[in-house]
């Protein structure tokens, strides 16, 4: 059985948030303003998805245009975990406003880059607040509804990243063909809509005391630690393989000082703060641990197996032009909108989360074993098939694994939990498109071909299509065939991801009465019931 989490230390100023339902007014404005926050957070970073090449060439980037995402996604990922954390202390409203405004600046900021340089710092600062947005948008709703209730918002906030990665591709290729500096403006907009909603419908919790105080409750010592860490890391992912061999030393030394680091912050955060920005205790409960290894492998690195890799595949294997692979994901996003709401519909009626989870993590690793039997001859309508039936059983593993995360903790974690929830997505995220890029660019490797061509192809995959390359359509024909084998090794990889989830969550994941969510003591009921 999993025991209650141990006493809390008291602080001087945190949140709490009240126990009540909001009225029919109130639902609707949270649910406005939390979800344009998503939005703005997400699209930015699928936009990319079809726009990168031709803003790295716009401002000459060379090798270094695939920073304008790495950048972004470092500092996203980075500060996930303290966001929940500080907003306790500081207030999750204002908190909030102050992120959406400095998010906003900063993509005014890149829309208005004229070096790559430039772009690569404006782009970090974005990623502070888009990460900012992911946590905080999530966590205004846990001060006005019961977490039985909150199934309802979450099906939104699921919604809105499915249809932002659904859309961000496609609206990526059209201002890509127009004027990619739109890729930065189109959230000026929409973000200045999301700070009205916020600053005059979303209800705030008071904190109580003095600045001086709130400033005092921050752990600053383990938010340096948790940043460099985690910056250290994702350094390491992004240029393994890419910019430096796995094997090289710079990857190595990022990757070794990094992890020495996460264990100094480990032993800090035990031993330390008074508030620690992630208190360990939240790992010893076995809830907590299988969600946060869903939340890593298939909810993260699979989702970024498929958002990154299908479109490519589409595009070199099939043919597929740049806005037509975006379009073939919404047969894998959207449905995924559809199983969120009919999941929050049977947890609200039931209670129950985990079942959910293991039936979506069981078709899921099946669905993502046959989309590794395509290639060059797989028909369109069973391409679709494959996505759809991914879709669809992607969907139970989203709100459901939050919900049964912030049922097995004490009210004073539960943003703390969503926040980590978050970092594990994103940086599974981060470790998915590592991985797909690793396999498929050894993959083709392999071909034989001089090494003068096949790095010409590797630093421009798409130019293998163009009628104007200048390659010999055996060179092509042999290419094609290693890139198929290179894809096939991804899908793969996320039918392992995906199982092994299936397997953790069965063996951890444990039913918690909703009803009783919140309490400083839980009951457990064992999986025998």
């Amino acid at each position: 059985m999993e025991g209650a989490a141990p006493a809390l230390p008291t602080a001087a100023v945190l949140a709490v948030p009240p126990e009540r339902v909001p009225t029919k007014e109130e639902e609707l404005d949270l649910e406005d303003g939390a979800s344009a926050s998503v939005l703005l957070s997400i699209l930015e970073a699928s936009i990319m998805a079809t726009s990168l090449s031709t803003i790295s060439a716009a401002l000459g980037a060379g090798t270094r245009g695939s920073w304008i995402v790495t950048s972004y996604l470092l500092a996203q990922c980075a500060l996930c975990p303290c966001w929940g954390r500080l907003s306790d202390i500081l207030g999750r409203k204002v908190l909030l406003l102050c992120c959406l405004g400095e998010f906003l600046l900063a993509s005014l900021a890149c829309s208005l880059a004229q070096t790559i340089g430039q772009m690569i710092v404006f782009r970090t600062f974005q990623g502070i607040g888009g990460g900012s947005l992911l946590v905080l948008a999530q966590a205004v709703c846990l001060d006005v509804v019961s977490i039985k209730e909150r199934s309802k918002y979450q099906v939104i906030f699921e919604a809105m990243f499915a249809f932002a990665d659904a859309v961000g591709p496609i609206l990526g290729g059209i201002f890509a063909a127009s004027d990619w500096r739109w890729c930065f403006r189109i959230n000026l907009p929409l973000g200045a809509i999301a700070m009205v909603l916020i600053f005059f419908f979303v209800p705030a919790v008071p904190v109580t005391g003095s600045w001086r105080v709130k400033l005092g409750q921050i752990d600053f010592v383990g938010s340096g630690l948790l940043i460099c860490s985690s910056v250290l890391v994702l350094l390491a992912l992004s240029w393994g393989g890419v910019e430096y061999p796995w094997a090289s030393a710079p990857v190595l030394s990022a990757l070794v000082v990094g992890a020495a680091i996460a264990v100094s912050f480990c032993l800090w955060e035990i031993r330390g703060p008074r508030i620690p920005i992630i208190p360990m205790r939240i790992f010893k409960i076995t809830t907590v641990q299988g969600v946060m290894l869903l939340g890593f492998l298939t909810t993260g690195m699979n989702v970024g197996f498929l958002v990154f890799y299908v479109p490519q595949f589409l595009q070199l294997v099939k043919g597929f032009s740049t806005i037509r692979s975006g379009i073939y994901l919404l047969p894998l996003l959207l449905p995924i909108t559809t199983t969120v709401f009919i999941c929050a519909m049977i947890t609200v009626r039931t209670g129950r989360v985990r079942e959910l989870i293991w039936g979506g993590l069981f078709v899921n690793s099946i669905a993502l074993g046959l989309m590794a039997t395509m290639d060059d001859k797989t028909s369109q309508a069973r391409i679709i098939g494959f996505l759809l039936l991914v879709g669809f059983s992607l969907g139970p593993t989203f709100q459901t694994a939050l919900i049964a995360a912030q049922s097995s903790v004490v009210k004073a974690d539960l943003t703390v939990v969503t926040g980590v929830r978050v970092f594990m997505r994103q940086i599974g995220n981060l470790f998915g498109v590592a991985i797909a890029s690793t396999l498929v660019q050894n993959a083709v490797s392999h071909a034989p071909i001089s090494k003068e061509v096949l790095r010409e192809i590797l630093d421009n995959p798409p130019r293998l299509r163009s009628s104007e390359s200048g390659f010999d359509t055996a060179t092509v024909s042999t290419v094609l065939h290693y890139y198929q084998g290179g894809f096939r090794k991804v899908f793969l990889a996320a039918a392992i991801g995906s199982s092994i989830s299936f397997v953790g969550a069965v063996l951890l994941i444990r039913h918690h009465s909703i009803e009783a969510a919140g309490t400083a003591v839980k009951k457990e009921i064992e999986s025998t019931e």
